[in-house]
């Protein structure tokens, strides 16, 4: 357990991607998995608000970037689900992820109105493709 104070610098929000002004407020509390975000596509270990989350349903149970093709593996082609290719929810609150590599705790937004054109993620892990608004239709409503 790390009781050592730390110093984190606040990030700029930008929740134009929340679609509904009476629900301006997180859901649940989830915890991130560093490991999961790659640093070419959240760079500097920023996850934005408005990523498109899911699950991992092995090992860790941690928290990582919606990505419909996580349930394949690189080398053989072959089925390798992991819950990654099931799109929960989108991450409330701008998050920088720790350099140590430490779990980073954070705010699910797990059903309300959607912004799509504000959204921040417009491709690969982390974006709302077409898996993810039919994982996410009985949750969300989507407006472009």
């Amino acid at each position: 357990m790390q009781l050592a104070p730390r110093t984190e610098d606040f990030l700029d929000e930008d929740r134009r991607w929340i679609g509904d002004s009476k629900k301006l407020r997180a859901d649940r509390t989830i915890n991130l998995d560093p490991a999961l975000f790659d640093e070419d596509d959240f760079p500097d270990g920023v996850v934005k608000s408005g990523t498109v989350l899911a699950r991992r349903t092995s090992g860790t149970r941690l928290w990582g970037p919606y990505d419909q093709a996580a349930d394949t593996d690189a080398v053989t082609g072959g089925a390798q689900p992991d819950g990654l290719d099931v799109a929960v929810g989108f991450l409330y609150s701008t998050v920088k992820l720790r350099a140590d590599g430490g779990v980073a705790s954070a705010a699910l937004y797990d059903n309300g109105a959607i912004n799509v054109a504000h959204l921040p993620v417009s491709s690969g892990p982390g974006s709302l493709d077409a898996g993810a608004r039919t994982d996410l239709a009985g949750h969300f409503r989507f407006y472009e």
